[in-house]
């Protein structure tokens, strides 16, 4: 699982990942949002996982299952692969994770 809290980390990390386009752009919009939410003394993390094994980490860390996201869509990136994206809201001042997560899960 990679957790992102900042612009600079997550665009390294798209860089060298190879990202898709679609997948980049939607990212780096939410990050905006991660940051403001940081900035107003919540925590916030932009999430990402692309594997079965990364999930079962996202899943042990935030309890996803026992959550109903505020806001989920699927992300076709015209490659072949979906990205599901989520929103997470765990507190009153906004703190919280925005998740990608490879649909379907990769080994």
């Amino acid at each position: 699982m990679k957790k992102f809290q900042t612009m600079g980390e997550l665009v390294a990390y798209l860089l060298r990942a190879n990202a898709p386009n679609e997948l980049k752009a939607e990212a780096e919009n939410q990050m905006q949002a991660v940051e403001e939410v940081n900035q107003g003394g919540a925590t916030a993390y932009l999430v990402i996982a692309e594997s079965k094994a990364e999930a079962k980490q996202v899943e042990k860390e935030y309890a996803l299952s026992n959550c109903v996201p505020e806001y989920s869509r699927i992300i076709n990136t015209l490659d072949g692969a979906y990205w599901k994206q989520s929103v997470f809201v765990f507190s009153d001042d906004g703190g919280g994770i925005i998740y990608f997560e490879r649909v379907p899960l990769l080994l």
